[in-house]
């Protein structure tokens, strides 16, 4: 027990370099977002793991890994029962070739499997343990694999096929916690001594917290037919450390107790090296070690204790990728909760079995989520999906629209016209009613157009401005509003005043008053009863050559309100036909004295 003690202390030294970085910035490497990151094995056995020692946690639910090693032990025999203690040390080297396949049969569940070529090789050394024996040397001799060897040893032949299960009993952060059990078949060549030629099995626990593996078991050989084999206690302690992206720098410390008390020599290696993957993320790694073995030394001066190993795997990282991105006419943003590990590829890492929410967002006023298409499905923006595999999922964007624009025509009057309505930038169409689809945000100017003489353009509603422009921001309505024009004023003939009477002097008066000069309805024409009354007014101007005339056209509520105008336009245009100057007329709504009023005449307002 001595020297478990010290080589668990020498291991401690060993990894105390990747202890002292496991503060500061590089402390998460080493919890369970870096475990996530790791490769998980094949060990020389084919479970998960790292050379020879199994980690706490097993491979995803359908996961692979593959591994082949060349190792180099340095051992020593059993003692042959009844002879002299000094046969014990007899030390050999053992050489193996295997090949290790392991398989997730669930998230928790692993299975594994493994055969090994095996090669023993030990030269005899001639040693006179007693003088009186009269020089005669004896070979040195032991047991192996319950069989007894003298002088050399050298036995090869295909090993036993180890079947074996890891279930993991418990996951938390950097904590995992797994039972191992195996059975080693007896299918190997028992005839050329490599194996016992017995079942033989092992039962164990594994368990892993950060950067570091533990092993505790038991394991037996199986019973020979050829002589006693032990059962042993196996132990071990393990570093794992990512360096970067391509290596693992790994070191283990593994010993074996044997339990029979029979002269069977414990065992004891640390094996330091590393794992390095041949792209950045690649799953296929060429692994190397080297051995020492840390057992009592033995009479023999010429023993090497180095060995080491050399192998070759193909192994997954102990998660699954969840790749997400967006697609569609406008950008969007996808959101991970929670978030996953970056192992240095394009999506996250995530354990096995892990359900993430997502949640798809679109950029802008016009963009709009549409739909989930790859590993993930449906129309709702916010979706979960469960890493039972390496997954992708793309969030799908569109743009809102197009928009529909529609743009009514409202006349008042029964001219049974109306205008036409344009826009800039193009796309209205005019039937009946004007419309169009312009795309989300887009600003349009409308303009509208009355046909000349028969209608006026008098403003927009709706969902425009006062100047026509709407933002396509959804389906927007606007009403362009029209009124019927009355027809054009008649032609007038205006007849020459005759020279007024002396009767008619009376009316001279340069005072101020009012005339009033009725027409008919609907009617701005002068006609001779107008002209009579006109005269009369053209002969006052004439007298009072310093009074003006401020003239006002009526309307009557049943009129367009146009007659108003043409009315005091006839009225001003005879008395300038009768040489009454422009400069002494006006007309004007609101003429000095003037008050509101309705009607079919016109008020001519004189201002001496």
């Amino acid at each position: 027990m001595k020297k478990l003690f010290f080589l668990l202390a020498l291991c401690l030294l060993v990894a105390a370099p990747g202890l002292a970085d496991g503060d500061g910035d590089n402390a998460a490497e080493s919890g369970f977002n870096g475990n996530l990151c790791r490769h998980q094995g094949p060990t020389a056995t084919g479970e998960s793991g790292l050379f020879t020692l199994s980690s706490g946690y097993t491979l995803c639910k359908g996961q692979w890994s593959f591994g082949t090693y060349y190792n180099v032990w340095k051992r020593r025999t059993a003692g042959v029962p009844g002879r002299d203690p000094l046969w014990n040390d007899w030390n050999y080297q053992q050489d193996q070739l295997s090949v290790g396949l392991g398989y997730g049969v669930s998230d928790k569940v692993e299975l594994y499997a493994s055969l090994p070529y095996l090669w023993y090789d030990a030269d005899g050394v001639e040693i006179n343990p007693d003088p009186a024996a009269n020089g005669v040397p004896f070979l040195q001799g032991g047991r192996l694999n319950g069989r007894t060897y003298f002088g050399n040893i050298d036995a090869s032949g295909l090993g036993d096929l180890r079947v074996g299960a890891k279930i993991q009993l418990a996951e938390h952060d950097d904590f995992g916690f797994a039972l191992n059990a195996f059975v080693d078949l007896p299918t190997g060549d028992d005839d050329e001594g490599v194996v016992t030629g017995g079942t033989g099995f092992g039962l164990g626990f594994d368990w892993s917290t950060g950067d570091w593996i533990f092993n505790l078991g038991y394991s037996d050989p199986g019973s020979s037919d050829f002589g006693e084999t032990s059962g042993q206690v196996d132990l071990g302690i393990g570093y794992a450390r990512s360096l970067n992206e391509r290596f693992e720098w790994i070191t283990e410390l593994v010993g074996a107790i044997k339990t029979d008390g029979d002269g069977e020599h414990d065992d004891a290696d640390i094996t330091t090296g590393g794992r390095l993957h041949f792209g950045e993320g690649d799953n296929w790694a060429f692994n190397f070690g080297l051995r020492v073995d840390l057992s009592d030394d033995d009479i023999n001066s010429n023993y090497n204790p180095v060995g080491g190993l050399v192998g070759l795997t193909w192994s997954p990282k102990r998660s699954w990728d969840l790749t997400v991105s967006s697609a569609g006419d406008c950008p969007g943003r996808v959101a991970t909760q929670p978030t996953g590990d970056s192992c240095g590829g394009e999506g996250n890492s995530y354990g096995c079995g892990k359900d993430v929410q997502l949640a798809a967002t679109p950029d802008g006023d016009c963009c709009t989520f549409d739909a989930w298409s790859g590993d993930c499905e449906g129309n709702d923006p916010n979706t979960t999906v469960t890493l039972d595999g390496h997954k992708s999922c793309v969030a799908h964007f569109k743009k809102k629209g197009p928009y529909s624009l529609q743009v009514s025509k409202e006349t008042v009057g029964d001219c049974g016209a109306d205008g036409n309505v344009t826009s800039q930038p193009a796309g209205i169409a005019c039937g009946d009613t004007c419309k169009g689809e312009f795309e989300c945000e887009t600003s349009v100017q409308l303009k509208a157009t009355a046909i000349e003489g028969v209608t006026q353009f008098t403003g927009w509603s709706g969902d425009c401005g006062a100047d026509g422009s709407v933002t396509m921001d959804g389906n927007k309505a606007c009403t362009a509003s029209f009124k019927c024009l009355p027809p054009p004023q008649p032609e007038q003939v205006f007849a020459v005043c005759p020279k007024p009477t002396k009767k008619d002097r009376r009316k001279w008066s340069c005072d101020s008053a009012r005339e009033i000069v009725y027409f008919d309805g609907e009617s701005a024409l002068v006609g001779g009863e107008q002209q009579a009354k006109l005269c009369d007014l053209v002969a006052q101007l004439n007298h009072c050559a310093e009074v003006k005339a401020c003239i006002t056209g009526r309307t009557a509520a049943s009129e367009d309100g146009v007659y108003g105008d043409y009315r005091a336009d006839a009225v001003q245009g005879f008395l300038e036909a009768n040489a009454i100057a422009g400069a002494r007329l006006s007309t004007s709504d609101s003429c000095e004295g003037a008050t509101p009023e309705s009607g079919s005449w016109a008020d001519v307002y004189l201002m001496p």
